[in-house]
């Protein structure tokens, strides 16, 4: 059976499966503990994201999160590389954008710096 036909079913893959379904491949063997890449010798690299979203949505992220083991963040992270990834396939991959405005005050061009 596969992965998707599996969700909404009560029918329950593996754990495994849940992993390679959200990164798009097998899971890597476990690795030796290497104490120089314990989590409080790695800087944070993610960046925060707040949303609103429809409350039926969220309560069917929420309980394929309970079911699958994951987190909501995997599952976000999950649908959002898979939507870039469709958008990109059909039309080409995306420039990077020009700098971000700066936040704080606006000025208008013709104000003096």
């Amino acid at each position: 059976m596969s992965r998707r036909s599996a969700i909404g079913t009560g029918v329950r893959p593996p754990a495994e499966d849940s992993m390679a379904l959200i990164y798009g491949e097998a899971p890597a063997p476990a690795a030796e503990p290497n104490p120089d890449s314990s989590p409080a010798n790695q800087p944070a690299v993610l960046a925060h994201l707040s949303v609103r979203v429809d409350p039926d949505l969220l309560e069917r992220a929420r309980d394929l999160a309970y079911w699958d083991r994951l987190t909501l963040v995997a599952i976000v992270e999950a649908g959002l590389r898979a939507v870039i990834a469709d958008y990109e396939a059909d039309h080409g991959l995306l420039p990077a954008r020009p700098r971000a405005v700066s936040r704080g005050k606006r000025r208008s061009l013709s104000e003096p710096g």
